[in-house]
């Protein structure tokens, strides 16, 4: 880790020892720095509060990505990240890889209630030590992306009546808009299948339903209703993972609760947020 540029190291270690002990935490003083602090605080969010010092692997990796997007947020990269940093464009763009995946998560318990006013106000004060000015916000309400493309290519661009709206942002979107940073491109199910597994744990199917009689092995009474069989945590009828594709092997004959579940959706983005494959 780098040490903080010089603009009062008093000042910005303050800021971030007040943080950290706002939320709870523990922080050694010795031979650390605003800069060390913060990255240790990424960890933690990974790491769902639990504190660590910086290690190596893919939780480093994200921990690095939580500090490039949150730091980024404020005006405050070159101030708060690595000054050699290994990344330029959307370093949350590969959700493959496992430190993608982390650092989602890590992003999401930023917005904890017991992390969110701590760590908001810290990167605040710190960029009105520095005389930053926090960047504008995308329309849509999150801050700027650093993808290509526009709302009209991002995969949770979607259609209500003679409206454009965003999944993401809940709201109505116009196409010629930059990418925010909760843009994605084109979802590819089979490289997800979040649906299909720990996302949701019960796949309700109705009695009518022809699957019913087509799929005895898989829709299993409970009672008085029908569900799809889990394997553990996931759909029974999946197949793939562990660097396979994923491939619902009764497609062709799958419930129609499978049917009406489309990429794209509000459903679809839940899934995706669950399994830490989107944000």
């Amino acid at each position: 880790m780098t040490g903080d540029r010089p603009i009062g190291n008093d000042a910005l270690l303050k800021i971030w020892i007040t943080a950290v002990e706002q939320i709870g935490l523990p922080v050694s003083l010795a031979d650390t720095s605003a800069v060390t602090i913060f990255h240790q605080l990424c960890h933690a969010l990974i790491e769902r509060s639990e504190w660590r010092a910086c290690s190596t692997g893919p939780r480093e990796v994200a921990a690095l990505r939580v500090q490039y997007v949150l730091a980024r947020r404020h005006g405050l990269r070159e101030l708060l990240t690595p000054a050699e940093s290994p990344w330029s464009g959307d370093v949350l763009a590969d959700r493959s890889d496992p430190s993608v995946r982390d650092a989602l998560g890590g992003l999401r318990s930023a917005v904890w209630e017991s992390w969110a006013p701590a760590l908001h106000a810290a990167l605040v004060a710190t960029a009105q030590l520095a005389g930053v000015e926090t960047p504008p916000l995308h329309p849509g309400g999150f801050a700027f992306g650093e993808a290509s493309g526009n709302c009209g290519t991002c995969a949770w661009r979607g259609v209500s009546g003679d409206r454009i709206v965003c999944q993401q942002a809940e709201g109505v979107v116009e196409d010629q808009w930059p990418t925010c940073e909760r843009y994605e491109p084109a979802l590819d199910c089979q490289d997800c299948g979040a649906c299909c597994r720990e996302a949701f744990h019960i796949v309700p199917v109705n009695a009518d339903d022809p699957a019913v009689q087509r799929l005895p092995l898989l829709v299993v009474a409970d009672g008085g209703r029908f569900e799809v069989l889990r394997d553990g945590d996931r759909c029974a009828a999946l197949s793939g993972g562990n660097g396979e594709r994923y491939r619902c092997t009764v497609y062709a004959d799958r419930p129609v609760t499978c049917r009406h579940f489309t990429a794209g959706t509000s459903s679809c983005l839940l899934a995706r947020q669950r399994v830490g494959m989107s944000a």
